[in-house]
């Protein structure tokens, strides 16, 4: 009879060890603390009222699986968990605060607004929501475009699933150049018509064949091949280029700009970088920034065409960039390059060849009079710039 009561005391004991529990406990590590404001206030501006600091609040970090970004524990209050690692990985990049906005806003998704993953595509078939994630799918990544127009999108979005159709998704656009002036044009045709300097380089080689440039990587890892033009990122321009790579179905190829400073630097010191659009053999096209951790997004576009010339091309208006693929319309995004830049040039796959033809800048009118006006050339021929990177290759973690 002793025993039988112990017993029942034992258990009548449970239920309050976990009543002792303060469920409004808000406990935020510093590293979080700004965006959990942020989102009471985005939350604040459509309708929606939080106070954590009242209702309670757990975000820590822990050491979680291979692969997984955030985890959200249903428990009173929200526990949220935060893969330290790859935090501190997104602090060694640009976008860090974007990035670490959108995970903890993910999380907070979960937990606060009770949202489930949602793996929808938008018409343009980029992902519907920041709430994408849970079993992987084949083919496709976690990278979200999470800054610009798009991230107002994707708040809205957060708070409302019922979020219309954003414009980037429904609209095209007619990439009207008429005021354009062409500052540079290559088509290859000989060795004596090129200014690209031929013959051997540092990671590779560039001669000319069958009027196209044919460069031979013999780097081990992704090489970004460019020159120095007279013309300024900064400004209204357009630049195209036709591509050949007929290797691998997932290798990456494309074109990329910006502002370069130094080989061993992803950016410098006021923070320019190079933009970039790649295509590859399986019709995805990736686009994003090499400064960031990560490629901003990457979509399935039916105009490339496998194994054969690719036309890719970017108008840049403002601070827009306009790409197409193959003369049709392909994805607009703000450019994040904000420093005087004149390197244009293509990246190419770890050793392998990429065959080039018109290759062709132009430069708007009234940039060329404005501040953005072209620089003299240095030299009559343009020496080619080699950069070993990871250009493409860094994906999301699961969140």
């Amino acid at each position: 009879m002793n025993k039988n009561l112990t017993y029942i005391l034992f258990f009548a004991a449970i239920p309050a060890l976990f009543s002792c529990k303060d469920k409004t406990e808000y406990r935020v590590g510093s590293d979080f603390e700004i965006y959990v404001q942020r989102f009471e206030q985005e939350a604040a501006t459509r309708n929606r009222t939080f106070n954590f600091k009242s209702s309670g609040l757990i975000i820590e970090f822990s050491n979680l699986k291979e692969g997984v970004a955030g985890l959200c524990n249903y428990e009173k209050p929200i526990r949220i968990e935060v893969d330290k690692a790859y935090w501190d990985s997104l602090g060694l990049q640009n976008g860090t605060d974007q990035m670490r906005e959108e995970l903890i806003f993910h999380e907070m998704g979960h937990g606060i607004l009770n949202r489930t993953h949602t793996n929808s595509v938008l018409i343009n078939d980029e992902w519907k929501s920041m709430m994408c994630g849970g079993n992987a799918i084949s083919g496709r990544t976690w990278n979200l475009n999470y800054h610009g127009e798009r991230r107002a999108y994707y708040l809205d979005e957060l708070f409302n699933e019922s979020a219309p159709i954003p414009a980037f998704a429904a609209e095209s656009f007619n990439a009207d150049t008429t005021n354009f002036i062409e500052v540079y044009r290559d088509e290859f045709t000989s060795t004596y018509s090129t200014k690209w300097k031929l013959g051997q380089t540092n990671n590779g080689k560039a001669t000319i064949e069958n009027s196209m440039l044919k460069y031979e990587s013999q780097s081990s890892v992704n090489l970004i091949v460019l020159i120095a033009t007279p013309v300024n990122v900064l400004s209204d321009f357009s630049f195209e280029c036709t591509l050949q790579y007929t290797g691998a179905d997932i290798s990456k190829y494309g074109i990329v700009y910006g502002t370069y400073a130094d080989e061993n630097q992803q950016t410098d010191a006021s923070g320019a970088s190079l933009e970039y659009l790649l295509i590859n053999n399986d019709r995805k096209a990736t686009i994003g920034n090499r400064s960031w951790f990560s490629y901003f997004t990457q979509v399935t576009r039916d105009q490339i065409v496998p194994k054969s010339l690719n036309k890719i091309k970017v108008v840049k208006k403002c601070s827009m960039m306009y790409f197409f693929i193959n003369g049709q319309y392909a994805y607009r995004s703000e450019m994040v390059n904000s420093a005087a830049g004149y390197n244009f040039g293509f990246s190419v796959p770890p050793k392998s060849t990429l065959y080039v033809d018109n290759f062709r800048i132009a430069q708007s009118s009234g940039s060329m009079n404005a501040k953005f006006r072209m620089k003299k050339a240095e030299t009559s021929q343009f020496e080619i710039r080699e950069i070993k990177t990871e250009l493409g290759t860094r994906t999301i973690k699961d969140k």
